[in-house]
């Protein structure tokens, strides 16, 4: 082989591995976009967003009617007792609960001592909560359905008989499915979205973790072992 051939053949395979280089950066960002526009696709349109609200306090408003005639007995009765009870022995009492639900009863505590303890006042707190619930029920249902889908999602919800039982019962219920409704939906657009960011993550590990993981209070450990004597 003389000069020539050497040198054509040479030229030729750098062009054959020039050329290989653009191609397999143009393939990951040929998947790069495929992977954006599937992510543009789940999206549901902005036109629908604005059922969330108006289902959600259609939803509340509807549960809250007729709340203030059932008297509070039971359960709703030892909510409220434990409600006006001070700060340090409510924080003894509620135990080994999870945060979440020590937030809404302190939430409460302060909410029946500077409004009452009517029938009214004290359900209207769950009332409000089964509104973020039903407005996260139609934002989660647009999600994975569409706007139509969304909607009949939150229509249904705010029907369920016991549903519409929590939602005017003085008691934490209704901002547990507030909550988990909500979580739901952020976890199902961090994955459509293919997120990578680590702080919505740590949102949403930090929001599962405040309505699922008991966290003893001051207290708790002497409440119990009294208990078992």
């Amino acid at each position: 082989m003389d000069a020539a051939e050497r040198s054509l053949t040479f030229d030729g395979s750098n062009l054959k591995s020039g050329h290989s280089r653009p191609n397999e950066h143009e393939g990951r960002v040929h998947r790069h976009s495929s992977r954006q526009r599937a992510s543009e696709r789940s999206e549901p349109s902005l036109a629908g967003a604005r059922f969330v609200p108006v289902i959600g306090a259609v939803g509340g408003a509807v549960a809250f009617i007729g709340a203030g005639k059932p008297v509070v007995l039971g359960d709703e009765a030892a909510s409220v007792m434990s409600a006006e009870r001070s700060l340090p022995s409510l924080f003894a009492e509620l135990g080994a609960s999870t945060p979440f639900t020590a937030c809404t009863t302190c939430s409460c505590s302060f909410w029946i001592g500077a409004f009452g303890t009517s029938e009214a006042v004290v359900r209207f707190p769950s009332a409000v909560a089964a509104g973020f619930a039903i407005a996260g029920t139609v934002a989660l249902g647009r999600r994975l359905l569409g706007t139509t889908g969304g909607i009949l999602a939150g229509a249904v919800i705010a029907v369920l008989p016991e549903f519409t039982r929590m939602a005017i019962e003085a008691r934490s219920y209704a901002f547990s499915i507030a909550l988990a409704v909500w979580l739901t939906w952020l976890l199902v657009v961090l994955v459509r979205r293919h997120e990578t960011r680590k702080r919505l993550w740590l949102i949403y590990a930090v929001g599962a973790a405040l309505g699922c993981v008991p966290l003893p209070l001051p207290g708790a450990a002497r409440r119990r072992a009294s208990r078992g004597r």
